[in-house]
């Protein structure tokens, strides 16, 4: 099952992965988190929104509350399956990257 692919998945899937290893999640609107994001992926701290706009729209990021009015976003079920789809991709020997 593959999902709809775009050119900015490359960088959507190191996003995810950042989010992935941040415990407490990501949160857009965290200045210092948006420009540690930015700094690690090398691209401007404007990318990273559209990067989690795309990421939430296609259901890779689930809201979790976090203290008492804030939400933090984590990586979903299905954001997990997108980074493992592209990890199978990559590893597998009928993979047209592999040949």
């Amino acid at each position: 099952m593959g999902s709809t692919r775009s050119p900015l998945d490359p960088l959507l899937r190191a996003f995810l992965q950042f989010v992935q290893e941040e415990a407490s999640g990501f949160s857009p609107t965290a200045r210092a988190h948006v420009s540690t994001i930015a700094e690690r992926l090398d691209v401007p701290p404007e990318l990273i929104d559209a990067l989690f706009t795309s990421a939430k729209c296609r259901g890779f990021l689930r809201p979790v509350p976090h203290a008492r009015v804030r939400v933090r976003w984590q990586v979903s079920k299905a954001g997990r399956a997108f980074l493992a789809e592209e990890h199978s991709a990559v590893l597998s020997p009928t993979s047209p990257r592999a040949m």
